[in-house]
């Protein structure tokens, strides 16, 4: 999915687009999303910030910091079953104006001190545009990193690598295409581009009926590559939307999962506003399994994210808001409470999941996959645990905390 740098044509994405099609005829859907959303100057996530309240969606880490210091939890874990080092990086691919990293950072610091002196939070961004504090910032789209003993984190991330698309035509499998008709942009059937495409659905096991259309993301597997490449020794931690294979290739998704979202609303034509609309399609978990195991990286657990977030102690969070003396009539304590329960909502956030690989690390049970685990001993035996609060870089979910009032956000379930 690399895009040169060099000779790009000046214009807007769809330009860019236009001049592929020209040039080819059609182009696959896959090289589509890479002109639209990572062409350099043009492409959806090299110009805009796409998260937030003046964005098109929002994310786990901007609806509450509880997310973040949970998450650095499960990584305080590992950081202890290698040993305690001395220096323990995490690599956050994606991550956008770096609100997880500096969630983690603080909680860090103020739950252990001596996990926060080993934390090397690194975070990889396409287009950076966030706080240049405790974190180091790496401009790219790859994984331009090596010898990595600690931790990958991917949030939202694999939901929008480029995806090939596929259907079901006379029994036979067959690409869809994107090409230029009556002067508008238009899916165009034929033969697959690679044999990669039918060599993966063999992999899923699955059945698929006549017209059945779908997606491939065989950019999960590169960028799955090239991560096991790049740790030594860790996991790598994913949460995203999406299913296991029987799931998402199933009867009741006979059209495909891709999506898009635009000043937080949800559409499904991905021809329109190119460049400047997020383009995204649910994720495999089936396939970045048996992906992981080819590339030496032991699947360790997998759950929703309510489940994850439960076992690393988030009740505890909550118990411990209430006891804060909050002064009441100022709605910081609701506000707080609100957004952490949107967090594990069981038809929201709490729905993504969440999978765990590991690398070279003592056989152990992650907290986060572990029920009834020491950590939610440790947390309600802490007298004085440090919940975070809402800050300036999360994004106010309630109707009433709504800049100017214009907009609506909800938990569409998108499964």
């Amino acid at each position: 999915m690399v895009i040169p740098h060099n000779n790009q044509p000046a214009g807007e994405a769809e330009a860019l687009v236009r001049q592929a099609i020209a040039s080819d005829g059609h182009i696959t859907f896959a090289r589509f999303m890479e002109l639209a959303q990572l062409a350099p100057g043009v492409g959806y996530f090299r110009h805009r910030n796409p998260t937030g309240s003046q964005g098109d969606y929002f994310t786990s880490p901007l609806t509450h910091p509880a997310f973040g210091a949970l998450l650095g939890l499960q990584m305080r874990q590992v950081w202890q079953l290698l040993g305690s080092p001395s220096k323990f990086s995490v690599v956050e691919m994606g991550a956008g104006r770096g609100t997880l990293g500096d969630d983690v950072l603080a909680f860090a610091e103020r739950f252990d001190p001596d996990f926060h002196k080993a934390l090397n939070y690194v975070a990889a961004e396409a287009s950076p545009s966030g706080s240049f504090g405790a974190q180091q910032w790496v401009e790219t789209i790859n994984v331009p990193f090596r010898n990595v003993t600690g931790a990958f984190v991917a949030n939202e991330l694999i939901d929008a690598l480029p995806v090939h698309r596929f259907q079901i035509e006379g029994g036979k499998l067959r690409e869809v295409y994107v090409t230029v008709e009556n002067g508008d942009l238009a899916d165009d059937l034929g033969d697959p581009s690679t044999p990669e495409l039918e060599r993966y659905l063999l992999e899923q096991d699955v059945r698929l009926a006549e017209g059945f259309r779908g997606e491939v993301c065989l950019a999960g597997e590169y960028w799955l590559a090239d991560v096991a490449e790049a740790l030594d020794q860790g996991i790598v931690l994913l949460v995203d939307y999406g299913h296991l294979a029987k799931d998402l290739y199933s009867p009741e998704r006979k059209d495909g999962t891709l999506r898009t979202y635009f000043r937080h609303t949800l559409g499904s034509d991905p021809y329109r506003r190119v460049g400047r609309q997020d383009i995204t399609t649910h994720v495999n978990f089936s396939h970045l399994m048996r992906t992981g195991e080819r590339l030496g990286l032991t699947p360790v657990g997998f759950a929703d994210q309510r489940t994850v977030l439960s076992n690393l102690g988030i009740e505890a969070f909550a118990g411990r808001l209430s006891r804060m003396g909050i002064p009441r009539g100022e709605g910081e304590a609701e506000a707080n409470r609100y957004a952490m329960q949107e967090l594990v909502k069981s038809d929201g956030m709490g729905n993504f999941k969440v999978l765990a690989l590991a690398k070279d690390i003592p056989a152990a049970n992650l907290h986060g996959f572990t029920p009834e685990n020491p950590l939610i001993e440790e947390l309600s035996r802490h007298a004085n645990l440090p919940v975070p609060l809402l800050g300036p870089a999360h994004m106010p979910l309630r109707q009433d905390s709504i800049p100017n009032g214009e907009q609506e956000f909800t938990l569409e379930s998108l499964w």
